[in-house]
């Protein structure tokens, strides 16, 4: 796994094009700070890493997306992937890199071409217990051969990217869907509708088991498309009984298309009624923050999957990594470690006489200790005085970031249809801060500033569905809220799911509508 927290950039590099995510990564929360797609030049030679990782650089650069932390995103297609069940390893002379060496040997057997170089790594999706005791693990396991990862460590480094991690498409889908699947108790699959390919894999309890690639691309437009619907139908059916052949015993709850849009949505209806499951599609969760739609770019349906290797880095849920793979036992660690050894005592023997000059100096070192307490007494007195400073800026950020939940309902009300064409059933509401703290040499250097935001949901009857459609339109009209519609579209029912980050629907008086208060400098001192 790739550290917890910093600035991250994803990439996805097909034969066909390129997307970008940029984002940082904090304590349970990701801000998407851009997206960024392109298709690859015609006269661009595919084969050639330097040559697509210097495209890449390019674009990057002219996206303004920031260059650094690198994941790798590659297609299905170029890695070998398989479920196994191995036995665990136990009693004392077991050791934590045994099971990767049974799983290497096993992949090994799987490889069509030479295994030299191979990047061999897996995750455990199971475990069940013989009849003997022997605990059994089942593993899904992933072998990217030495060729095309050379291939691409090289596209990173023309690419002047930090490539920290590089993981198949499929494990994004499955991070998206994990929290659907551990509420189910069978399995459920989950469709990755991308604009170069589309990936579908099978959950089990949260896990991945099973992933398998097609070269179906979103179709241009993002709307509604039955041929594309009816052929995602048959591609769903076949990787489902994949994992029947591999696996009985496992009903299928459900099937996940990631992201939305009215393509997303069309193809979680078709297929749910041709499985005879609930079809539904599965957004980023509110950790997720996203940038102010408008301009040219990718749709957020089309990038969306790309979050999934992040969820991954905030729940450290442990996934591939073809960069760092789990390693197999070292042969040559005992003979090291003798060595070491030795080394070890002929250093304590030469110590004697250091100890022996050392004793000399103590008067010296008596005097430095003194200084050094001292410094440490008043070093102290500052850290308190800074942590009272810090304190205070913090509670004061926290106090402005509060929602005017009053003024909020009190603009929906106003703004709601007739209660003859329509009447609101449920209501609720949900809200989040965030004081944050930019720092800038040392502190109390820097500056502070809050996030907030407010979260509505509204369900009820409508006489018709134009007008449930006019009051989103309205909604959507104020730029305050970002509306979701939630569950299936009927005539008579709307729900709905709002959010906002203003703190209150009317305008400040002097900031004007939408603008956040400023944010304070010199360690957030009034």
């Amino acid at each position: 796994m790739l550290g917890a927290g910093g600035e991250y950039v994803v990439i996805e590099v097909t034969g066909e094009g390129l997307c970008v995510l940029a984002a940082s990564v904090g304590l349970g929360r990701i801000d998407i700070h851009g997206v960024h797609s392109a298709l690859c030049p015609a006269d661009l030679p595919r084969s050639d890493a330097a040559a697509v990782g210097g495209w890449v650089r390019d674009e990057l650069t002219r996206a303004g997306l920031v260059r650094g932390r690198a994941v790798v995103v590659i297609p299905r297609g170029d890695v070998v992937l398989k479920t196994m069940v191995l036995p665990r390893p136990t009693g004392s002379t077991a050791r934590t890199g045994d099971m990767a060496g049974m799983v290497r040997l096993q992949m090994q057997r799987q490889l069509t071409m030479s295994a030299e170089g191979a990047a061999v790594d897996y995750v455990e999706v199971g475990k069940t217990a013989t009849a003997d005791g022997v605990e059994q693990v089942e593993v899904l396991a992933g072998a990217l051969t030495g060729e095309r990862l050379a291939w691409w460590r090289e596209m990173g480094e023309a690419a002047g990217l930090r490539v920290g991690r590089i993981v198949p498409r499929c494990m994004a889908v499955g991070a998206m869907i994990a929290e659907v699947s551990e509420r189910r108790e069978g399995a459920v699959v989950g469709v990755g509708i991308g604009a170069h390919e589309t990936d579908l894999v099978v959950a089990e309890g949260g896990r991945l088991v099973l992933a398998r690639s097609v070269e179906v691309p979103s179709p241009p437009g993002g709307g509604e498309d039955a041929t594309f619907a009816d052929r995602m139908v048959v591609e769903v059916k076949r990787t489902w009984t994949s994992r029947q052949g591999g696996k009985s015993g496992v009903s299928l709850e459900g099937c996940v298309i990631v992201g939305g849009g009215r393509l997303r949505e069309s193809v979680a209806a078709k297929v749910g009624a041709a499985l005879g499951v609930r079809g539904e599609v599965v957004y980023a969760p509110p950790t997720v923050v996203w940038p102010e739609a408008g301009g040219a770019g990718p749709s957020r349906g089309e990038v969306e999957v790309l979050v999934g290797v992040l969820l991954e880095t905030i729940r450290e849920q442990e996934s591939l990594n073809f960069i760092h793979p789990r390693r197999v036992p070292d042969s040559g660690a005992k003979r090291r470690q003798l060595t070491l050894a030795g080394a070890m005592a002929a250093i304590v023997l030469g110590g004697v006489g250091y100890i022996g000059a050392d004793m000399s100096l103590g008067g010296l070192r008596e005097e430095l200790a003194k200084v050094t307490a001292r410094e440490k007494q008043l070093q102290g007195d500052v850290d308190e005085f800074l942590r009272a400073h810090a304190r205070l800026a913090h509670l004061e950020r926290w106090r402005s970031a509060r929602v005017d939940w009053v003024q909020h309902l009190g603009a929906l009300s106003d703004g709601m249809p007739d209660p003859s064409q329509a009447t609101l059933d449920e209501l609720s509401a949900r809200g989040a801060g965030e004081v944050t703290f930019t720092p800038k040499n040392a502190y109390p250097g820097g500056t502070w500033g809050e996030r907030r935001g407010a979260t509505f949901e509204l369900s009820g009857k409508a006489e018709a569905r134009q007008v449930a459609s006019d009051w989103r339109d309205a909604l959507l009209a104020t730029g305050l809220y970002d509306v979701q519609t939630r569950g299936a579209d009927t005539p008579n029912r709307f729900s709905f799911s709002l959010v906002t980050s203003a703190a209150s629907p009317k305008p400040a008086a002097k900031d004007g509508p939408g603008k956040p208060p400023p944010e304070r400098t010199n360690g957030g001192a009034p």
